[in-house]
């Protein structure tokens, strides 16, 4: 699971780890200063819900 996680991560992350954001990039779509800037806050998100949300469920599972 941790591997899809972070797989996930990185996925959305820079405007060149996929197929689909090189064409946005690219194509001028999306802008790379917004797309870094959008990426930032989805980032601190993707820490939230795994790091906290995840930690949490864990817990409740039985597993930490």
């Amino acid at each position: 699971m941790l591997l899809a996680f972070t797989g996930a991560i990185n996925a959305s992350t820079t405007h060149y780890a996929n197929g689909p954001a090189s064409i946005l990039a690219t194509t001028g779509y999306v802008k790379q200063n917004e797309w870094w800037k959008m990426n930032f806050v989805l980032g601190i998100v993707y820490i939230l819900i795994f790091g906290i949300v995840g930690t949490l469920w864990m817990k409740v599972i039985g597993v930490c």
